[in-house]
């Protein structure tokens, strides 16, 4: 037997349940064949191995909670893309702000060490310089070393609070879909 006729005769079977209820259980075996189709089973062979459609409909009238564990089982699968989805996008994100921040930060120690070594060797060969260029000079030293401590400093510290920042946005996340998921229950 093909998927479209067992679901056709399941379906005829189960008029006695209620709509809603008969088409998830439609939509259950509908995806259970599709994921053993999926994973190289044969189609009819694996429908056998389900028993036949008086027996499957004798369960599922005999199992009151079938439904209900069904759409359990719908709800728990959702909040599980839904949670790994938000996960991604988290870790993307931080991956695009730390990159963002080093390069900044990099640029700055850059800058700052090239200051540093430029007015350094200018006025290391400078003769005769007058007092003003050589207060700049030393003016461009520690404005070098400032920025590359700020640099440092800025990196430092992002990278201690960012990893506990993520996670509690992540958690943060994975609480309110459980909230919400408890709304719907």
């Amino acid at each position: 037997m093909r998927k479209r006729e067992f679901l056709d005769k399941l379906r005829t079977n189960l008029q006695t349940v209620r709509k809603t209820e008969s088409e998830e259980i439609l939509s259950y075996y509908d995806e259970i064949i599709q994921d053993a189709v999926d994973n190289g089973e044969n189609e009819s062979e694996f429908i056998s191995k389900l028993g036949s459609i008086d027996e499957i409909v004798e369960t599922i009238r005999k199992d009151v909670d079938f439904v209900q564990k069904l759409k359990e089982r719908r709800d728990t699968t959702l909040m599980a893309a839904i949670n790994t989805t938000a996960k991604i996008l988290g870790y993307s994100i931080f991956a695009l702000v730390t990159f963002i921040i080093v390069v900044t930060g990099a640029s700055f120690v850059i800058s700052g060490l090239s200051t540093v070594i430029y007015s350094g060797i200018i006025l290391a060969v400078s003769e005769g310089e007058a007092v003003n260029l050589i207060m700049m000079r030393l003016g461009n030293i520690v404005l070098g070393f400032g920025l590359v401590l700020f640099a440092i400093g800025v990196l430092k510290w992002y990278f201690k609070v960012s990893k506990k920042t993520v996670k509690k946005l992540l958690q943060e996340v994975q609480k309110r879909l459980k909230k919400e998921e408890q709304k719907n229950v």
